[in-house]
């Protein structure tokens, strides 16, 4: 049965490592599962997080809350995302925005799992199949989650048992020096500082916090 798609919100998530390439496969697989429907939208708008899958729980995703918090406020009539776990491998989240958005009225479609997971309006009987199998493969996604977060946990203390760096590169001795000199100068700001020593103002504001509770020590 086709439906209405109306306007149109197309979410994806994208890891950081391979974020061009993500991007244009999901791209393509919801565009091409689009073009094959008779009632095309009427708008559609592009909601994009760059992040991992495996980061920490209840990490931010802010283009996503956005896209939730307009769908509910009625701006939007469809929701399409590549696969249940680009919209949320947490099941909890899952259902939560899925039953939030339906009663909302919003119609949600997975392109991968769109022959079992597709919560569209006037299907009584596809309503009960998409619920059932939505909660399978949330905790699915959310196991996959934990084993690929497992598997690099693995990883990372392998290597540090065998004496390997770990997480942030460290800076050099010089760089530092430079940077704690500028800092001490108090002549500029954490921004000038980052932009004339090539590191992020957050990386700025570490490292003064460090030298404050060196001095306090």
């Amino acid at each position: 049965m086709d439906y209405t798609l109306g306007r149109v919100c197309v979410y994806q998530r994208v890891s950081t490592h391979k974020q061009d390439e993500e991007t244009k496969g999901q791209s393509k697989s919801i565009y091409d599962y689009i073009q094959t429907l008779d009632n095309q939208p009427t708008h559609i708008k592009h909601f994009t997080d760059v992040m991992s899958g495996v980061g920490k729980k209840g990490r931010s995703r802010p283009n996503f809350n956005l896209m939730i918090r307009e769908a509910l406020a009625g701006k939007w009539d469809t929701i399409i995302c590549d696969s249940v776990d680009r919209f949320s491998r947490e099941p909890s989240q899952l259902l939560k925005h899925c039953t939030d958005l339906y009663n909302a009225g919003v119609q949600i479609v997975f392109v991968k799992q769109k022959d079992i997971v597709k919560l569209v309006k006037g299907n009584k009987q596809q309503e009960f199949m998409a619920w059932t199998f939505l909660s399978m493969f949330g905790a699915v996604a959310a196991i996959e989650r934990e084993m690929i977060a497992a598997r690099t946990r693995d990883m990372l203390q392998a290597l540090k048992n065998q004496g390997r760096h770990v997480g942030r590169p460290k800076m050099q001795t010089e760089k530092r020096q430079k940077i704690e000199k500028l800092i001490n100068s108090n002549q500029w700001t954490i921004t000038e500082i980052a932009k004339k020593s090539g590191v992020s103002p957050r990386t700025i504001d570490r490292i003064k916090s460090e030298m404050s509770q060196k001095k306090s020590a």
